[in-house]
């Protein structure tokens, strides 16, 4: 239909406007920074000196889904609780994906990546990802 002619009903023709597509979704990775004071205090974390991070995936931008967590809309609750800010040099390299396959995969793939470096990583559902953890309803 998109810029084919349309009959008027006194016989002559009108264009019709093309359609406006709209922006295909896209996904991103993102890291947030999490307080390992209050996590230790709490006894979520291994020492006060610790590098704590959460590891998401959203098909929103990364700035819009910390907003929500910090909100407390489908937040993880260390992210929530403990989120302080995005560490977007984390995934200065990675994304954005064009699937939620691909970036569930780059969220794993960065929070071994941030692991193998010392990190202590959460993420999917808040729950701690441990090195070498079977793939389970609350690991991606």
């Amino acid at each position: 239909m998109n810029g084919e002619p349309l009959e008027e009903a006194a016989g002559s023709e009108v264009m019709a406007t093309p359609s406006v597509t709209a922006r295909p979704r896209l996904y991103s990775v993102y890291v947030i920074k999490l307080d390992a004071n209050r996590m230790f205090a709490r006894g979520k974390c291994s020492s006060p000196e610790s590098k704590c991070v959460y590891v998401g995936q959203t098909a929103k931008s990364p700035e819009a889904r910390f907003a929500q967590h910090k909100a407390g809309i489908r937040a993880s609750g260390e992210a929530r609780d403990f989120g302080i800010r995005l560490m977007p040099g984390h995934t200065k390299n990675d994304g954005p994906f064009d699937t939620e396959q691909q970036s569930l995969r780059a969220e794993r793939r960065i929070g071994n990546r941030l692991r193998a470096r010392g990190y202590e990583v959460w993420g999917a559902q808040g729950k701690k990802l441990m090195a070498g953890a079977a793939k389970g309803k609350n690991q991606r």
